[in-house]
């Protein structure tokens, strides 16, 4: 991955993902050949590795939600910006669908599993502090957020932890 520093004012708003299952990287490496040789090519075999594994729990929310659902909700509960946590925050769309006034009055916190997506977090959004590692595992005081906003992690083993 390139080290240039990204502007935070702007998200990777695509529909492309490998969320759902390790599948889907086979499925993927069918209907796209080419794509997928060069991301063959670009990751190491410890981040390839990560890619399939990661795959559980990786999954696309769409702008739609992101904008209409997830920060219209926050906006009429009277949010207008503070400490924001987004705990499984992929590369950033909701942080990035920020709605301006939100964006501008907010210090945001996002936590990320994958170490590949954590990265591309970073670079995306430098004015964020990103955790890349779980949720769970990240030093974050108990009720020191004014909002914890995203697409909830979810697999068939649930959620475990007490946050």
């Amino acid at each position: 991955m390139k080290s240039r520093p990204g502007t935070g004012t702007h998200t990777c708003g695509g529909q492309y993902t490998y969320g759902h299952s390790p599948e889907v990287l086979k499925n993927w490496a069918e209907k796209f050949q080419e794509p997928y040789l060069k991301l063959r090519e670009i990751l190491t075999p410890d981040e390839w590795s990560r890619a399939e594994a990661s795959t559980l729990n990786a999954h696309y929310t769409s702008r739609e939600v992101i904008e209409h659902g997830l920060w219209a909700i926050a906006q009429r509960l009277g949010f207008v910006g503070g400490r924001v946590l987004e705990n499984s925050a992929g590369i950033g769309h909701v942080v990035g669908l920020a709605p301006a006034g939100i964006a501008k009055n907010s210090r945001f916190i996002a936590c990320e599993l994958d170490t590949l997506t954590g990265r591309m977090l970073r670079k995306l959004y430098p004015q964020a502090t990103v955790h890349v590692m779980g949720f769970q595992g990240a030093r974050i005081p108990a009720h020191s957020q004014e909002l914890v906003i995203g697409n909830f992690p979810f697999n068939k083993e649930g959620w475990t932890g007490g946050r």
